[in-house]
């Protein structure tokens, strides 16, 4: 009994992973067909959070936001800039492809510290207030702060 509660255990763990490689690989996909991405975008450190909604009066976990780093060109194709990315989808069917409710890239204007935390050694950027740290936070990710003054 024992050895098939490992199997068991092991058959769900894999299943979450092949789930999540396929809705990491969507949202990249996303993103480099996205008017953001210039040229042929290199991704890094990306992870998959999800969170409980209520659909139909019942709570599922559909909600997803893929989160993570990309390089890409500028758009004078000279230097190499690293953005984070936030990519929240909708994967409440399984069987298709998921919805996708927002694309959210880490842009300049977007890098300045959020006027409540600026007198705070902890700066939060709009980003991270708007996107990053609302999505992006679980047991292996904390917030990050790295508003510009």
């Amino acid at each position: 009994m024992r050895y098939l509660t490992i199997i068991f255990m092991s058959f769900l763990l894999y299943a979450c992973d092949s789930a999540d490689k396929s809705v990491e690989d969507f949202a990249k996909k996303t993103i480099a067909e996205s008017q953001y991405a210039q040229g042929n975008p290199k991704f890094t450190n990306i992870y998959t959070v999800r969170w409980q909604g209520v659909v139909n009066n019942k709570v599922n976990y559909g909600n997803v936001a893929v989160c993570g780093e990309m390089e890409t060109r500028d758009t004078n194709d000279k230097k190499i800039e690293k953005r984070r990315f936030v990519v929240e989808l909708s994967d409440n069917d399984q069987t298709s492809s998921p919805n996708v409710k927002s694309v959210n890239i880490e842009r300049e204007d977007l890098k300045r510290a959020v006027l409540s935390t600026k007198s705070t050694s902890n700066s939060e950027s709009l980003f991270e207030l708007l996107y990053w740290n609302m999505r992006c936070v679980d047991q292996q990710h904390q917030k990050t702060f790295t508003g510009l003054h």
